[in-house]
């Protein structure tokens, strides 16, 4: 008797082998019916103008250039953004211990003075 479940995978394993038997010899047909034709000289600067024309193609072509002069571009934005707001983080920063260390100065001269008093009644505020 025979496990299902091992019946069960080896079935799935085989359909996905045909089905990738089958993606890659539709693969291949489909690469040597597009080959090019010859198309005659003539013929190919008409056929490229209208299909640029057609298709809206920026005038010059958008290039790869182009495309990585614009991600450059936004990665500048982006890390302009993100020092930004490292700068406004640090200045927060800063601001919050000058103001703890205010508190904690004001703190300690009270609690001194205090204890001062404590032990020494006859001392005076200056």
């Amino acid at each position: 008797m025979e496990n299902p479940l091992a019946k069960m995978c080896r079935t799935k394993y085989l359909f996905a082998l045909v089905v990738c038997v089958m993606a890659l010899l539709m693969r291949g047909y489909s690469s040597t019916q597009g080959t090019r034709r010859e198309i005659p000289q003539g013929r190919l600067s008409f056929f490229l103008e209208t299909k640029l024309a057609d298709l809206g193609i920026a005038d010059p072509p958008y290039t790869v250039f182009n495309f990585a002069t614009e991600a450059v571009n936004t990665t500048d934005v982006l890390e302009d953004e993100l020092r930004r707001k490292e700068n406004k983080a640090m200045r927060r920063f800063r601001h919050d211990l000058s103001e703890k260390k205010e508190r904690t100065s004001n703190f300690i001269v009270n609690l001194l003075e205090n204890s001062l008093q404590f032990f020494d009644p006859d001392h005076e505020r200056n």
